[in-house]
């Protein structure tokens, strides 16, 4: 619940945190399978990509409850299934405008 300033200030502070780390995972991911790909590389960026994208769906979640929440209520916003379906369509990957590599065909 995020029913006080405080909750929220910790809230945004671990979101922050952890999409720090889980961008420093990505990138060093990134930077090993492109100094030496494989044909499993892109396979393994997209499994290093969803840690953030999971976080970044939590984000979009929590958001959107706090936008349903009357000022000054205490009251938890539960969530939704129209939130879940923003998150979603937020986070989801995009349709490929390139091919995938040969090597994930």
């Amino acid at each position: 619940a995020l029913a006080s300033s405080r909750d929220l200030k910790n809230q945004i502070q671990a979101f922050l945190s952890g999409i720090k780390k889980n961008m420093a995972d990505f990138m060093e991911c990134t930077q090993t399978q492109v100094s030496n790909p494989t044909p499993e590389s892109y396979d393994i960026m997209k499994r290093s990509a969803k840690p953030l994208k999971s976080l970044l769906y939590d984000i979009v979640v929590t958001i959107n409850r706090l936008a349903k929440m009357e000022p000054g209520s205490e009251e938890d916003v539960p969530v939704t299934d129209d939130m879940e379906k923003r998150a979603e369509s937020i986070t989801a990957d995009p349709e490929d405008l390139i091919p995938p590599p040969p090597s994930v065909k």
